[in-house]
């Protein structure tokens, strides 16, 4: 009968274990790919940051490479929105001829060849702008520029600066249509 007892108690364990609350699995990243999927994600001092929120002003992921000016311009908009607390990454370039292929550093303004990189974050309508504030403190790599299909896909990573504090961008990628 000892044995059993025992025998039952073990499967008793045993069930309960297996069935025993689990911890939500953080955020994932999309996978890296480059046909047009208009996907976005990256982690942001180590938490995943991906395009969410309402759709209004501006909706959550925009991504545009057009002539302006007789120079051809990038922008890409990534916005995050949850509990009150908005999330922004943006790309911004005047004047840039992409090649798939390069990896373009990440700066502070937006000069021939470069490439802006913002982070902002906002709460309460207190909104920090975060910038990157040296050359090799970021970087953007496109790995597929195709005009005709409208597809721009790539990865970065960079870190920025506001008022002393620094944050940090990590295994960014982007899949987009244009």
């Amino acid at each position: 009968m000892k044995q059993f007892q025992i025998f039952f108690l073990l499967i008793v364990c045993c069930v309960l274990q297996s069935t025993s609350c689990k911890k939500d699995s953080p955020e994932k990243l999309p996978a890296i790919t480059n046909d047009g999927r208009d996907t976005f994600g990256c982690f942001v001092d180590g938490k995943a940051f991906l395009p969410s929120g309402p759709l209004l002003y501006g909706g959550t992921l925009n991504a545009v490479y057009s002539l302006v000016d007789g120079k051809m311009s990038l922008r890409i908009y990534s916005k995050n929105s949850k509990n009150g607390v908005v999330q922004r990454i943006d790309f911004i370039s005047k004047d840039i001829e992409l090649t798939e292929g390069k990896t373009y550093n990440l700066q502070k303004d937006a000069k021939t060849d470069n490439i802006l990189a913002i982070y902002q974050k906002g709460e309460n309508q207190h909104v920090r702008e975060y910038y990157v504030t040296s050359p090799l403190n970021g970087e953007l790599h496109i790995s597929k520029l195709n005009v005709e299909q409208r597809i721009l896909s790539g990865t970065f990573w960079f870190d920025a600066k506001s008022e002393g504090n620094t944050v940090e961008v990590r295994d960014g990628r982007f899949d987009l249509k244009l």
